[in-house]
């Protein structure tokens, strides 16, 4: 069973970032491409240490290696389906069970995939980043640039738009970003009111329309 496990997970890890492509494709002077430049090296970085383990797993369960102490506590936490400490300590924060953790993490990378091999996205996943916070600055950072006010003087401000997910937005807002994916919990969007309301009984986590987030003064 357990060997049978590993190999499933084998076949779920996503491929890698092309680094090379990205750099030659992309205008590396832009903040936000320095910042996504950062994002799929740590991706990579993760996607690589999950595939030694698992690969150095395999051989010690088809006994062509000694299962040592770490080994063995690989193989425990996978059955338990439990993320890996060696995966966490490259990876994103997460509390997710090993099987959803798959899940989320080719998600993840599927975003990141469609913006290095395409274009810029209309909408972002904010979730979708190892460090949130750092793409949020570089799109602060563009706004004090191209308005030439000081950037500590910005916060930022929210709108709801109508729209439910990124898919059928193709223009970019004139300032700031459309964010998408956005949870929250033991509340729901009210469409009609356009206000939050209560959720009900079995609804305690719901998604929130596309978020317009505008840098202002």
């Amino acid at each position: 069973f357990a060997l049978n496990f590993v190999e499933q997970l084998l076949n779920q890890i996503p491929k890698s970032f092309n680094v090379h492509n990205f750099v030659s494709k992309f205008d590396m002077t832009d903040t936000i491409n320095t910042v996504v430049h950062h994002e799929i090296i740590l991706y990579n970085n993760l996607l690589s240490t999950i595939h030694s383990s698992l690969i150095t797993l395999q051989k010690g369960l088809k006994g062509m290696i000694v299962i040592d102490e770490e080994l063995d506590s690989l193989n425990r936490r996978i059955l338990a389906n439990k993320v890996p400490e060696l995966w966490l300590r490259h990876s994103f924060p997460s509390i997710l069970t090993l099987r959803a953790y798959m899940d989320d993490l080719n998600q993840r990378i599927d975003f990141m995939q469609k913006w290095v091999t395409g274009s810029r996205p209309k909408s972002f996943k904010i979730g979708a980043f190892f460090h949130p916070e750092e793409f949020l600055t570089a799109v602060l950072q563009l706004y004090a640039r191209k308005h030439s006010v000081p950037f500590d003087t910005l916060v930022w401000r929210t709108k709801i738009t109508d729209y439910v997910s990124g898919d059928k937005i193709d223009t970019e807002p004139e300032n700031g970003i459309y964010a998408e994916g956005l949870y929250v919990e033991g509340a729901k969007w009210d469409v009609m009111s356009k206000t939050l309301t209560e959720c009900g009984q079995r609804e305690l986590i719901s998604t929130m329309p596309v978020i317009h987030l505008y840098p202002s003064e």
